[in-house]
């Protein structure tokens, strides 16, 4: 452990280095994904804290296991989120939770939707500090949601995940007006329903989808504040501005996903926050500069949009690919 916290500080001093004052562009929230700090001891999670801080990053991502069933946190899981808030607090971050559970126990019924954002609504009263909660993790893939199609190979995951978020928007904004419910997605999928438990869409298609059953429900509020992307790149090796065809959206694909979210919603005054990776943000657009700070952390992004209900079909796969 001593090793790792040197090694921390190496990077850390490195980083400070060659991004000078360790801050992040104005506007810009960088944070990092780090689960340890639920078990951490307190001298330890000071310290990672503090490496953190003089990087810059000012949040951090915890995810919060949920099980069917569950309206709150059980004791187990409660004492390692308690010492991860009380920690994070002190050192004046800000604290993103992410809440899902295995791809098979995804809420797809009345009952488990109502019981799911019951869970998340009991984190918000538990944590006053806490404004920004991920629903669910990746949901476009099969790693994290199953079924994402039916035995007949329709497709049925979106749909379902449009139906979770307009539960829990609601809910949450009733526990606290000014919750961030943030959408959540992969930057790839194979939309091969064949593929079973591998099977997964696109978030190009995904998004589509989405935006299909958001009209066809005939909902006119809002269901989410924030579309938090995960555009991870193919390999290690890939650039940050690398353009991708058909239905992925990495980092250098900022049309591409702001096409199919203007198809999908309208969408007014977005910007984009890309998750996972760092990039500089000017204008509202993409500046094609990776920081330092992509091979260190995880950063948290996330684009601000309102979707409105609006007639008209989605664009074809050829004018959005």
């Amino acid at each position: 452990m001593r090793r790792t916290l040197h090694a921390l500080a190496a990077c850390a001093a490195l980083a400070c280095v060659l991004a000078g004052a360790g801050r992040a562009a104005p506007g810009l929230l960088v944070g990092m994904d780090d689960d340890t700090l639920k078990w951490a001891a307190k001298p330890q999670a000071q310290k990672t804290l503090s490496y953190a801080r003089d990087l810059g990053i000012r949040a951090v991502r915890v995810t919060v296991p949920w099980h069917p069933g569950d309206t709150r946190l059980g004791v187990d899981d409660r004492i390692p989120v308690d010492q991860m808030i009380l920690a994070t607090w002190a050192a004046h971050f800000r604290v993103v939770l992410a809440v899902y559970g295995a791809a098979t126990d995804a809420p797809q019924t009345d009952a488990a939707r109502d019981s799911y954002c019951a869970f998340v609504g009991s984190l918000l009263r538990r944590y006053p500090g806490v404004v920004d909660v991920v629903i669910w993790n990746e949901p476009n893939t099969g790693r994290f949601w199953r079924p994402q199609f039916d035995g007949d190979g329709q497709s049925v995951g979106p749909a379902q995940y449009e139906a979770l978020l307009a539960d829990c928007y609601g809910v949450l904004h009733r526990v606290r007006p000014n919750v961030n419910v943030i959408a959540a997605s992969s930057p790839r999928g194979n939309n091969r329903p064949s593929l079973s438990t591998r099977a997964s869409h696109s978030p190009v298609e995904f998004y589509r989808k989405i935006g299909e059953a958001y009209r066809a429900s005939g909902r006119t509020a809002p269901i989410f504040d924030t579309i938090g992307h995960n555009p991870y790149s193919t390999t290690n090796a890939e650039r940050p501005w690398t353009r991708h065809a058909g239905g992925t959206i990495g980092e250098g694909d900022y049309d591409k996903l702001m096409a199919v979210l203007t198809d999908a919603f309208d969408i007014a005054n977005a910007r984009i926050e890309f998750a996972n990776n760092a990039i500089k943000i000017t204008a509202n657009r993409i500046q094609e500069t990776a920081t330092v700070r992509v091979l260190l952390f995880q950063i948290i992004r996330i684009i601000p949009a309102t979707p409105i209900k609006r007639s008209g079909t989605p664009s074809s796969d050829a004018e959005i690919a």
